[in-house]
């Protein structure tokens, strides 16, 4: 019996990748080998995807840990081509930590996808709401300085509508003290669409500040998939008469 390619094999194992990168750039994912993801069809880009190497895009200074969760705005349709529905299979995202953070320095997150509800009486229109899927937590240790570090995490997700606005989401369970900073896409920071949970309050990053060099660089890897689980239309307010 032939054996299979060791790459196959490899795959067939890999949950977590983590990117510890600088110039030059190194992919964050690989996009072709499907070996245990979920869905089906071809992988297609969701979220803001890595714009290559900067220094000027680094917004320093924003990250404290302790259970920061920050989110981007996306819609699924913008690089997936799907008739009916999306599945993720990976979320990827880059930020820094100062060059004088103590050595090694450990970070631990998590990262997901959630439902946007709309909330047309708030500042923010719209607010991250139930979670579709989220990957386990995991530490990863640096032993080094880098311009920016990249962390890449395989989850399952089941299939969800594609005509319907989301959020990528990353939590950072850890501190980070000296704290850590975004990586954006050195474009204009768009109002309404880069967001924090910070002390159980919704942030606006761009209206607050905290995001100034271009919208947060979190993306990911997702197929077509049918047939997808209807999204909760509820408004935010609608929502949150439950938690009364």
């Amino acid at each position: 019996m032939r054996q299979a390619p060791k790459v196959q094999l490899f795959s067939l194992f890999l949950s977590v990748v983590i990117l510890i990168i600088g110039p030059p750039l190194v992919s964050a994912v690989s996009a072709g080998d499907d070996a245990g993801l979920p869905g089906s069809g071809s992988f297609c880009p969701i979220g803001q995807p890595w714009p290559g190497y900067d220094p000027d895009w680094i917004e320093p200074g924003s990250i404290n840990g302790s259970g920061e969760t920050f989110y981007v705005l996306i819609d699924p349709q913008d690089g997936c081509d799907c008739q009916l529905g999306f599945d993720a299979t990976t979320i990827d995202v880059f930020m820094t930590y100062p060059d004088d953070s103590p050595l090694p320095i450990t970070i631990t997150v998590s990262m997901g996808l959630k439902q946007a509800i709309a909330d047309p009486s708030g500042p923010i229109s719209w607010l991250p709401g139930a979670t579709v899927c989220e990957t386990p937590i995991r530490d990863f240790t640096m032993h080094i300085h880098k311009p920016y570090v990249g962390f890449g995490i395989a989850l399952e997700c089941e299939c969800v509508l594609i005509d319907a606005p989301y959020f990528l989401f990353f939590t950072v369970h850890s501190d980070m003290d000296p704290p850590g900073g975004f990586y954006t896409e050195g474009g204009k920071p768009e109002l309404g669409r880069n967001l924090a949970s910070i002390d159980n309050q919704w942030v606006d990053l761009v209206a607050e500040g905290m995001l100034t060099r271009g919208n947060l660089v979190i993306s990911g890897s997702a197929r077509c998939c049918e047939p997808p689980v209807a999204v909760d239309s509820k408004t935010w307010n609608t929502l949150k008469a439950f938690f009364r």
